[in-house]
């Protein structure tokens, strides 16, 4: 079954950080599947839309998610930031004003960042070791109950595709679609890469959550705007 799920699943035990609410939704959701955005003066603008010359203060992505001070919290999903846009939601949660960019240029930073974070997190699965890379490895994962989650390149042929998922959902292994054949190869160092198997915790919950972050945001910009 292919999904898009935000489980963080089998993580290692450790401090739950507090639950934030999302600006736009209004909903109470764990941190690692929200995006925090901080205030910065607008002379440290990354928008095209609000000038670096002008006065008072815009919002950023905390990429590295420490930056000091307060943050505000958003869903990665299109509506989300649509709501948080419509209803002034990164005013109240920063309590005074903040010029914002253009609802397209937001929706399109977070989509990269989204991207950044699947990206990373199967570069570490790659040099943990907790990869099945290429057709074979992962069938013979798949055969041996030690895929976890299953990862699909976008221009893989619809008859490989769905004899892949097929099996994967037989065995209740989740499926991801994402990126292409020479872009995942990219990440795991082959040329091209069609088909990944993620053999360990806690890094197939990880990718579970930042692939259906990126299957949300990604490519729907002329949706929201």
């Amino acid at each position: 079954m292919t999904v898009g799920t935000t489980d963080d699943k089998g993580g290692p035990a450790r401090r739950q950080e507090p639950e934030r609410t999302c600006v736009g939704t209004r909903t109470v959701h764990p941190p690692q599947e929200l995006v925090r955005v901080i205030a910065v003066p607008c002379e440290l603008s990354p928008w095209a839309s609000v000038s670096r010359e002008q006065e008072g203060e815009t919002i950023a992505i905390d990429v590295a998610r420490r930056a000091p001070g307060k943050g505000a919290w958003v869903l990665p999903e299109p509506e989300a930031m649509a709501q948080a846009f419509k209803r002034g939601g990164f005013a109240r949660a920063f309590r005074r004003r903040i010029q914002l960019p253009t609802l397209e240029e937001f929706v399109e930073a977070v989509g990269r960042y989204v991207s950044a974070g699947l990206t990373e997190e199967l570069r570490l699965a790659r040099r943990a070791g907790a990869l099945a890379i290429g057709e074979s490895s992962v069938a013979e994962a798949m055969k041996q109950g030690r895929c976890l989650l299953l990862v699909i390149a976008s221009d893989t042929s619809e008859n490989n595709r769905r004899k892949y998922a097929s099996n994967a959902d037989r065995k209740q292994i989740d499926v991801v679609v994402a990126y292409s054949g020479e872009s995942l190869g990219a990440i795991v160092g082959t040329p091209v890469c069609r088909f990944l198997g993620v053999i360990a915790e806690p890094f197939a919950g990880r990718i579970r959550l930042r692939a259906g972050q990126w299957r949300q945001c990604c490519g729907v910009v002329s949706q929201v705007v």
